[in-house]
């Protein structure tokens, strides 16, 4: 059966920019950062009060310096940004989000906090940042968790993964693609997803537990 080769080609065509469609608000804002219109709109920033409790055994600096690198990468996008504090428990070692979980409330209950806003738990044994694009095994796949809107359990640190759960805080849930999606594959918001952050972005926590 002949087949014509223009028409194979049109449809080929068709084919390719049938999958490099981006749905409408899925695109990254990381191309309007620099748009002096989209800096205003982020404005007045919000300062977010984040404890952050890790293991004894952990280094403090490391896990400091990756807080900072991710309040800088979502002030850039939102206007949120953090203020941290460090507090040390013992020197824990567990991949349970229940157990990180835990530990978190008591932390809040026993220092009877009321002035942070988000508590995050950072264990002994979070995998490492991956120096090049991290394949993950479905084993590997759920690397953080957060609950009743509060509490950040982190078992893999890096900033993704941290603006990724404070979206969540935010009220924006997972997404096909990009930094919502189920597993983090980009460190910027869809427009759609910041744009549902922003309408959240002056509520008292938690927001939506």
């Amino acid at each position: 059966m002949y087949t014509n080769p223009l028409f194979l080609a049109v449809l080929a065509v068709f084919f390719l920019a049938s999958c490099a469609t981006i749905s409408p608000g899925r695109e990254s804002v990381e191309s309007l950062l620099e748009k002096e219109s989209f800096r205003q709109s982020n404005l007045p920033v919000r300062t977010l009060r984040i404890a952050v409790v890790v293991s004894g055994l952990v280094d403090g600096e490391h896990v400091t310096s990756i807080f900072r690198d991710a309040s800088n990468l979502l002030e850039q996008q939102v206007g949120v940004r953090f203020a941290v504090t460090l507090y040390y428990e013992k020197a824990w070692e567990t991949n349970s989000m229940q157990e990180i979980f835990s530990v978190l409330k008591v932390q809040q209950i026993e220092r009877s906090d009321l002035e942070h806003e988000l508590f995050f738990g950072v264990p002994k044994s979070y995998l490492p940042s991956c120096l090049f694009p991290c394949k993950y095994t479905a084993r590997e796949t759920q690397v953080g968790g957060i609950l009743n809107g509060r509490y950040v359990a982190l078992l893999h640190l890096s900033r993704k993964h941290i603006i990724h759960e404070v979206g969540h805080a935010f009220g924006v849930e997972h997404s096909p693609s990009g930094l919502m999606a189920s597993v983090p594959l980009s460190e910027y918001f869809s427009v759609a997803d910041r744009e549902m952050l922003l309408k959240n972005k002056w509520k008292k926590f938690p927001i939506w537990w």
